[in-house]
């Protein structure tokens, strides 16, 4: 009840006709049921590969690659999600107690229409499907060679499409649902369905309306489901098309050479020209938000961009093979880029690299890049989708102040009376922006290349980096949007609630939370590499590792500021440990290849519970958190093992055990990111122990 604020549920028990209070958390649905975990999947992949080589001047080359991919998405049943709240006092499927507790107690009487909020998930018609098609295709044809003998060239073009079709099945019609709510008895002795419930408008009965008999314990007919259920069909594509044209040279003959540098300056001159498109052509009811699971319209979109580009790099010895100077190079580079929607850009880089003796070199550099808004991130279409967690404004003692509230567009007379989402759901308007700028990256690295002359096979890398970038292309999140109104009074025009105050109850109560740039990104850190190959006999061991220390990875949109390093959440989604690394070590003997892989992810805390982080630090759920688990993740180590035979030249054989220890990812309750994405989208392994093989053919 939106006045009373009163929850009922239908009792099963007795004659399953009755309404008793709703029983938190009880009676919350469970969605995990019907959710795949994992997406059953088909994908084919072919390729050709053709060059042919006239001569050194000429050669010309071809490649093709074609993919196709079927794979089926399912989720939890749709249902009337309070898209249609209404039900008249006389309808016949309403038991006394009902109508008593629906209708007589809320002041409606026998002829009128009582409004309340009915969420009710269609269990009866099962799971909704997604069934999604994806077809790709890239054609890349060119010719290269040499001019002479210091100067080379290369000129291609690139075609490239991916389609996709889209059918969701098993939804709801959002505008048959109230026309199945609307019931009265037919009273036509002329009619087959005399004396039985029907719809009450005349027009909807001529359209198949079948009432939905919500009210009684077993009443839901398969006639009123398909009367209800509604298929949604969509298609869309992206097409990448790119001419590039460069040459190199070797500029020593023409006298371009250091007097203490055994070679040459070398140079890159380039230009392309790239075309990049999106469309998306949803059915009419997606266009026009029929579907009752969808959270808003999906609108048609079409758009595009392009880009014209010239490059040039040199290559600079400055000295070579002198005492105390075995090689000292600088790289400098230059990039001009025309994009039709952001207009124009300057990048560059200069990196210098010295190595005092053979086998320890160091290498310095700093590089300004600029990326313009890509084709999604400007025209993917505008939709109201679940994207928040908690709205402070709402339950019967909000979290907020009444005067906070207010600025987050709550009246006095809707304070304390918003209801909340019990499953921690809010809506936000979602898409692309075509008001996009560039965003601009500067990057300060360093670093050191290790190998030892006394060591052959053996190389390491330690390399810091510290990237800063502006005009940050991403979205204000829900919840950090009324954080923000609510406290600073800022970016308040940026949520809507609907006509009762509510965030999730209808499409018409949402933030606004489409791409945009929104402040500052900096990410510090320390990448690491090393290998080693030992020779054994008549086989040898193989060593790799690749990690990275994580310093910093701070957001900064100018309103607010936080440091996910070491964190993961709702604020800083996946998990961001201070550590991480790759190990293999592989035994290679003749035909066949032993590698077994250590994956080693850092622990981390929720940023909730970060108290360096004032923004993001809430100690209200601190225990809460430690209760469930979702405190701290603790680190996880996964262990693979692969082998690989060549049974010939050209049939490879390979199988393999990921995650031998067969170790669960956390669970991390109430997150988002890990309940939608299981594993927070494969950081960890989601499913466990996983065993593969394969059989290739080369020809």
């Amino acid at each position: 009840d939106p006045t009373n604020d009163i929850d009922w549920t239908l009792d099963t028990s007795g004659a399953g006709n009755t309404l008793r209070l709703f029983n938190y958390p009880n009676d919350l649905f469970n969605y995990a049921g019907y959710n795949f975990m994992q997406r059953p999947d088909v994908r084919w992949t072919a390729g050709a590969f053709l060059n042919y080589k006239w001569n050194e001047h000429f050669e010309g080359y071809l490649d093709v690659m074609l993919m196709d991919d079927v794979t089926d998405a399912q989720i939890a049943p749709s249902g009337n999600f309070f898209v249609a709240n209404e039900v008249n006092c006389n309808n016949p499927l309403l038991s006394d107690d009902e109508i008593d507790k629906i209708c007589t107690a809320q002041g409606y009487g026998p002829d009128d229409d009582a409004f309340i909020y009915i969420g009710r998930r269609n269990v009866e018609g099962g799971g909704r499907n997604d069934h999604l098609e994806h077809s790709a295709y890239r054609l890349v044809g060119g010719l290269k060679g040499d001019i002479d003998d210091n100067w080379s060239y290369d000129f291609y073009g690139l075609y490239g499409m991916t389609h996709y079709a889209d059918e969701y099945q098993n939804d709801f019609n959002a505008l048959n649902i109230q026309n199945s709510l609307f019931v009265v008895t037919d009273t036509d002795p002329e009619s087959a369905t005399y004396g039985q419930p029907i719809c009450r408008d005349a027009t909807a009965r001529e359209a198949g309306c079948v009432p939905w008999n919500i009210f009684q314990a077993g009443g839901v007919t398969q006639a009123a489901i398909d009367y209800l259920q509604l298929p949604l069909l969509a298609i869309g594509g992206v097409k990448t098309q790119v001419i590039s044209a460069k040459v190199n040279g070797d500029l020593e003959d023409y006298g371009w050479k250091f007097p203490s540098a055994s070679e040459g300056i070398k140079v890159a001159i380039g230009a392309e020209y790239r075309k990049e498109d999106l469309f998306v052509h949803p059915d009419y009811a997606y266009q026009q938000g029929w579907g009752a699971g969808q959270g808003g319209k999906t609108l048609p979109t079409e758009g595009g961009y392009n880009v014209k580009e010239g490059f040039a790099e040199l290559l600079v010895p400055i000295a070579q093979d002198m005492p105390g100077v075995q090689d000292l190079t600088l790289e400098l580079g230059f990039r001009y880029s025309d994009y039709s929607t952001t207009g124009g850009a300057n990048t560059w880089k200069a990196q210098a690299s010295y190595a005092p003796v053979p086998g320890l070199k160091f290498r310095l550099g700093h590089s300004r890049a600029t990326r313009s808004p890509n084709v999604r991130e400007l025209y993917r279409p505008q939709t109201v989708l679940l994207d928040g967690t908690t709205d402070p404004c709402a339950g019967s003692t909000p979290a907020y102040s009444q005067a906070q509230c207010a600025l987050t567009g709550v009246t006095a007379a809707q304070y304390g009376h918003i209801r909340a989402n019990a499953a921690g759901q809010y809506n936000s308007l979602l898409g692309g922006n075509p008001n996009l700028d560039q965003e601009i990256g500067d990057t300060n690295y360093a670093g050191v290349v290790i190998t030892p002359p006394g060591l052959a096979g053996f190389t390491a890398t330690i390399d810091y980096f510290d990237i800063k970038l502006d005009k940050t292309i991403d979205h204000y999140f829900f919840d950090d949007i009324l954080n923000v109104c609510a406290t600073t009074g800022d970016l308040c025009d940026l949520i809507h609630r609907d006509a009762n105050g509510s965030l999730w109850v209808t499409p018409d109560g949402y933030t606004i939370s489409t791409d945009a740039n929104i402040g500052k990104t900096e990410g510090e850190g320390v990448d690491v590499t090393g290998s080693y190959l030992m020779p054994l006999g008549n086989s040898f061991l193989n060593f790799n590792l690749m990690g990275t220390y994580l310093i910093k990875q701070k957001l900064n949109t100018g309103l607010y500021e936080y440091d996910c390093s070491g964190l993961f959440g709702n604020t800083c989604g996946i998990p961001m440990p201070n550590w991480r690394h790759r190990f293999q070590a592989s035994w290679e003997t003749g035909n066949l290849v032993l590698t077994l892989g250590w994956r080693y992810q850092g622990s981390v805390k929720a940023d909730a519970v970060d108290p360096k982080n004032s923004y993001l630090y809430n100690p209200n759920v601190v225990d809460l958190y430690k209760i469930n688990g979702s405190y701290e993740n603790a680190a996880y180590n996964y262990f693979d093992l692969v082998a690989t035979y060549n049974i010939t030249k050209n049939v490879q054989f390979t199988l393999g055990v990921d995650n031998i220890m067969d170790k669960e990812a956390p669970l991390a309750v109430g997150f988002q990111d890990n309940d939608y994405g299981p594993g927070f989208y494969g950081f960890y392994d989601p499913y466990g122990r996983f065993i593969h093989s394969s059989l290739v053919f080369t020809f």
